[in-house]
């Protein structure tokens, strides 16, 4: 089958290799120009940060009390404040990043399998067949 005897909707078809660095380079150029990317990128750069230097970001322990600091407000040395045992919050939300950042990624993947386990290739699967 020649090009020339190809519908123009699917002339793009047979020539998919011939412009893909191209193609990419304006895919991300797009996404760098979208103000909503740009800030959910840093805010998933700055947990990650968060997630892996997050020991030497906090001077307190997220698990050690002081029940003399009870339910403070934010300050200088509580940047989050403290909760109802005296804990630093700010501390137990860095602590509790890494832990999000396994998490997600893990319940993502294994609902990607079990779905398509259940759903199959071809349609509907073993749960759902009538």
């Amino acid at each position: 089958m020649s090009v020339n005897s190809v519908p123009v909707e699917s002339a793009g078809a047979l020539s998919v290799g011939q412009g893909a660095p191209d193609l990419r380079r304006e895919f991300v150029g797009n996404l760098l120009r979208r103000k909503a990317f740009i800030v959910g990128a840093l805010i998933l750069a700055f947990w990650i940060f968060c997630a892996i230097f997050g020991q030497s970001l906090t001077p307190h322990s997220p698990f050690s009390q002081n029940l003399l600091a009870v339910n403070q407000s934010p300050s200088g040395s509580h940047w989050f404040g403290t909760d109802q045992l005296g804990r630093d919050m700010f501390a137990r939300v860095i602590a509790g990043s890494r832990d999000i950042m396994i998490t997600a990624p893990l319940a993502t993947l294994l609902g990607t399998i079990v779905g398509t386990a259940m759903t199959g290739a071809t349609g509907p699967g073993i749960l759902f067949s009538p």
